[in-house]
């Protein structure tokens, strides 16, 4: 097996030359039409300067241009940096500035979240999708008929840049090698038996680690056709299944439950369907069984971005009735541990850290070699979520150490939240925690201990300017009081949540920002 996606592309290009590989709704490519535009694209890109080693940032939603941008930028030893579509001008500035980017490739609509970073790095290079003022397109820098320079890939070169964060909310850069991804790929083509004859649906967005690593991991590493959605609209997403015969499908668990709603599943015709993975975030075992009945097998599992963005476990449907909340035990290929804080093995069922180990994991993280001895300490990935092993080596995530919630399955820092509204009136004392919501699984909250000296009006128009959508807290809370904290000054969280385990009555609602 090949350890690089470049060679992977060629592979099928070679094998199935004529097979469908990739199918949007503005382009069908079959494996040698994919392999010939990525070719035109990288030879274009080299004539812009591009070559092993450097960044190449994408902001895009999903469309053709991000996988042909995306495998251009592999076949000439660059990596990509996912941009998250959904920042804000401010939240942009600082992965393009950490990265060390060297080009952004982008849709023109996309092009006033740019406007900062284009400020903060003037020799920044934009090429857009469509024509745009004063920029190149990616039709211009394309040239017909063209190939790359030659080159054989390197053992260990890197194909992904994706920014995570943690407790401190200032954003890591994890390094995911091509040798990563595939391995993670690998292992789940043998879990679930993918091959080159399955139908892939792809729902989840490629600007984040997730969507582009399914993508990666199900269709480059097996040969299966990946269709493309550009939207998770359920209806849309319930017509593509059914239309496309799609035979594997991620997406997170408030799809599937939504799609169980739709009056028109009564008649689908879903026969093709037999594996739907829940990621993202737990999903309720009456799911699971809703989609048994049904005849399709739901599975869930467990991953971090740090590991190849891809399943570090996994839960299969015959599994959950027994194991009722796990995500499942390791993949193929790789270990798993639940520690105490000196990295000590704890007896099952006790909880503790889940260390990762395997081909899966990052290299490290970009420019931090600090935050990577400590991530990576010993040959072990510390993912700082605790989790419990039972007997029989099923995971049980019972709390996220670093400090995560997810909403609608995408990560949430409070960390960082709490960073961007720093200094504003009334939250000089402040603490961001998730708490339950029907549509989203949960949604981000302000404790502070009192209301009465924060403006709500400026608290709105702060948030709405330094954080995208998916991340402003949706409510404000009074805590009644002095919130706790540790003898060295550090909020307890632990002791806030529990007094909500819903939003409270008297919560004032930040969702109408301006």
């Amino acid at each position: 097996m090949s350890e690089h996606f470049s060679e992977l592309l060629r592979f099928w290009a070679q094998r199935m030359p004529d097979r469908l590989a990739l199918r949007f709704d503005q382009r069908d490519y079959s494996w040698r039409e994919l392999d010939q535009a990525v070719d035109e694209l990288a030879a274009g890109l080299s004539r812009e300067g591009i070559g092993p080693g450097d960044v190449v940032g994408i902001l895009m939603s999903n469309r053709p241009d991000f996988v042909e941008t995306m495998l251009a930028v592999f076949r000439l030893g660059g990596v990509v940096e996912l941009l998250n579509i959904r920042f804000t001008p401010v939240e942009m500035v600082y992965p393009i500035v950490d990265a060390g980017t060297a080009l952004v490739v982008t849709e023109p609509r996309f092009l006033p979240v740019l406007a900062e970073a284009r400020v903060k790095v003037p020799g920044l290079k934009v090429v857009t999708t469509e024509p745009a003022a004063g920029l190149v397109s990616v039709g211009e820098v394309r040239i017909p008929g063209a190939v790359p320079p030659g080159r054989r890939p390197e053992g260990g070169e890197i194909a992904l840049l994706a920014y995570t964060s943690g407790t401190t909310g200032v954003a890591k850069g994890a390094l995911l090698p091509h040798a990563a991804i595939i391995a993670n790929g690998t292992a789940r083509a043998v879990a679930d038996a993918l091959t080159w004859r399955d139908r892939v649906l792809i729902i989840l967005p490629m600007a984040f680690t997730g969507g582009t690593s399914s993508y990666l991991r199900e269709s480059l590493v097996t040969g299966a056709t990946a269709v493309v959605g550009s939207t998770a609209d359920p209806p849309r997403v319930l017509e593509l299944l059914e239309s496309e015969r799609i035979t594997v499908c991620s997406a997170v668990p408030v799809i599937w439950e939504t799609l169980l709603s739709l009056p028109q599943l009564a008649t689908a015709d879903l026969s093709a369907l037999r594996a739907c993975i829940g990621a993202g975030a737990t999903t309720p075992v009456e799911v699971i069984r809703a989609w048994q009945a049904r005849g399709v097998g739901m599975r869930q599992g467990y991953g971090q971005t740090e590991f190849a963005g891809g399943y570090a476990t996994l839960l299969y449907e015959d599994e959950a009735a027994q194991h009722v909340g796990s995500v499942g035990r390791p993949i193929m290929h790789h270990q798993i541990r639940v520690t105490d804080d000196q990295d000590h093995d704890v007896p099952a069922g006790q909880p503790g850290q889940i260390l990762l180990r395997g081909a899966s994991v990052m290299a490290g993280y970009h420019n931090n070699p600090e935050a990577t001895a400590q991530t990576l300490a010993g040959g072990w990935l510390h993912t700082g979520d605790i989790g419990v092993l039972d007997d029989d080596g099923f995971l049980t995530i019972v709390d996220r150490a670093k400090d995560m919630l997810i909403s609608g399955g995408l990560n949430v820092y409070p960390a960082e939240i709490e960073a961007a509204i720093a200094g504003l009136p009334g939250l000089e004392e402040c603490a961001v925690i998730g708490v339950p919501d029907e549509r989203w699984g949960e949604v981000p909250m302000l404790v502070v201990p009192s209301l009465g000296g924060v403006e709500i009006v400026t608290l709105k128009e702060a948030i709405a300017t330094r954080l995208a959508d998916y991340r402003r807290p949706k409510w404000i809370a009074s805590f009644g009081g002095p919130l706790p904290r540790t003898l060295g000054g550090k909020i307890i969280k632990r002791e806030i949540r529990p007094r909500y385990p819903a939003v409270p009555a008297d919560a004032v609602s930040l969702k109408e920002v301006p």
